[in-house]
């Protein structure tokens, strides 16, 4: 097993992270009397970019970084 292969584990095991806990917020948000408001959509929706764009960063480090960020609540 090369390091490059462990390297690409941790960073679909942090987008695994990331996918699971907006999927938890969501739920939770959903789930609340009021429903989501405009945070929790906005949100939703800037965690969801993330992920879309972390898959094609040019830089694995950068994207690593930058989705660690967002899981630093």
């Amino acid at each position: 097993m090369s390091s490059e292969d462990a390297k690409q584990r941790e960073r679909d095991a942090l987008v695994d992270k990331l996918k699971s806990t907006k999927e938890q917020w969501d739920a939770e948000a959903n789930a609340s009397p009021d429903g989501p408001d405009e945070t929790d959509a906005l949100l939703s929706k800037a965690i969801e970019m993330a992920i879309e764009q972390g898959k094609g960063w040019a830089s694995s480090d950068e994207r690593e970084k930058y989705l660690e960020t967002l899981l630093d609540d």
